[in-house]
């Protein structure tokens, strides 16, 4: 690992975990509207 973190991983390590929290809150919603009907 080097002494300095990579600005374009960590912008892609963020958009990446943006995603996934995205996903996971579709993921719930979807849950929720099946559980509704």
């Amino acid at each position: 690992f080097y002494g300095e973190v990579n600005p374009v991983w960590l912008a892609g390590r963020k958009q990446l975990n943006e995603l996934i929290v995205a996903n996971k809150q579709l993921a719930d919603q979807a849950s929720f509207d099946k559980a509704s009907t």
